[in-house]
């Protein structure tokens, strides 16, 4: 529900910089049916779905950050 480009978009957007390409993007969206595949394929290290995926937030950060 972004003005301008979608999730997919940005991810592909954000791989295609050098100097940000390797920062972990995690995902979080309320679009379910083939929206992760995509965008894992697009370069997103996790996507988890509104409103369950709130609750391992924060677990997900520190398993992408290895902490």
């Amino acid at each position: 529900m972004m003005p301008g480009l979608n999730g997919i978009e940005l991810i592909r957007a954000i791989r295609e910089l050098p100097q940000i390409a390797k920062i972990p993007i995690i995902v979080l969206t309320a679009f379910s049916e083939g929206f992760r595949e995509q965008a894992l394929a697009a370069g997103a290290a996790v996507v988890l779905e509104k409103p369950d995926g709130t609750l391992g937030l924060a677990d997900e950060v520190r398993r992408v950050l290895g902490n």
